[in-house]
């Protein structure tokens, strides 16, 4: 179609374009004049499709009296100071820790002997 003709359509008309395939001349739709849109678009009043700025003001103002019950029901239990629970396994370990003897911090030349150990092992180990 040559710009002259694309230029005088008639605004009713359309071309649509796809991807990889042929243009393809067709009727504008007006949802305001179509008789599948029109019974639509006769019930609908007001500000579309945005809603009032009253309705946008009630709506922020139920979010932040939601909001601020869960920051009161967050503030309302963090106020006890509870230990948490333990398993019971837990707390029976604890006991035997509490009656054992500290350990006491092992010596350069213990450390010195595992790392003579493990060398050793190491070296069996690759011998095969």
């Amino acid at each position: 179609m040559p710009e002259d003709e694309a230029r005088r359509m008639n605004l009713d008309d359309i071309v649509l374009v796809v991807d990889a395939q042929m243009p393809v001349r067709a009727k504008r739709i007006k949802y305001y004049e179509d008789r599948f849109f029109k019974e639509t678009f006769d019930r609908q009043s007001g500000d579309f499709p945005y809603p009032s700025t009253s309705d946008q003001m009630r709506g922020l103002q139920g979010q932040i009296h939601a909001l601020d019950q869960k920051i009161g029901s967050v503030q309302m239990s963090s106020g006890k100071k509870e230990k948490p629970a333990r398993r019971s396994e837990i707390d029976a370990l604890a006991a035997e820790d509490a009656g054992a003897e500290p350990q006491s911090v092992p010596a350069v030349e213990a450390y010195q002997d595992a790392s003579a150990r493990v060398d050793q092992f190491m070296e069996r180990a690759a011998d095969g």
